[in-house]
């Protein structure tokens, strides 16, 4: 029998319900970020009103997750799990869009996450497209570090672009929308 506390082996459930979100999260995307984005904007240290709420996939009807004034919670195998704003979790904002920064443990890399509030209560997240033609525009604007990704289709891009050059990431139309969320 396990003779743990019953405290520390929750906390140990929570901390492996954690880890599955932050990878469910961190799978979606092929572009890492050396820093948080956009640089040189200050963390906001709550989401704003207007976005906090839960929300569902629009197509199917499920939950995808709920959005709090301290942070996020995801449906995670049938279990609700919270991340908090913090350090390793930060929120940025650059005009309408909210950019979500989650850091990677294993290689202090940040995944990023776009959020755009959208008509009738809906939320869209964006991503930076990975086509092929795009990627060359890409490196146009900035410096584009390529990875493997074992295992996996498709490589690793790092990037590390300064305010600018996120500007113009934006300008570029190399965001695209790939998941659209309703409260």
């Amino acid at each position: 029998m396990n003779k743990r506390p019953f405290s520390r082996r929750i906390n140990a459930y929570i901390g492996l319900f954690m880890l599955t979100a932050l990878l469910i999260l961190q799978s979606c995307s092929s572009y890492y970020f050396e820093n948080p984005q956009p640089a040189g904007l200050e963390n906001l240290q709550s989401f704003p009103k207007k976005i906090t709420g839960t929300y569902l996939d629009p197509e199917k009807g499920d939950t995808i997750g709920t959005i709090f004034s301290d942070g996020i919670s995801l449906e995670v195998n049938k279990n609700n799990v919270k991340l908090p704003l913090n350090e390793k979790f930060i929120l940025r904002k650059y005009k309408s869009y909210y950019f979500l920064n989650l850091k990677q443990e294993q290689d202090q890399l940040w995944a990023v996450y776009i959020l755009k509030p959208g008509p009738k209560k809906s939320l869209d997240i964006y991503a930076i497209s990975s086509d092929a033609a795009d990627i060359n525009i890409l490196k146009g604007i900035t410096e584009v570090k390529t990875k493997e990704n074992k295992g996996e289709d498709n490589d690793i891009y790092i990037l590390n672009p300064s305010y600018e050059e996120m500007l113009k990431i934006f300008d570029s139309g190399l965001l695209k929308s790939v998941q659209k969320m309703k409260k």
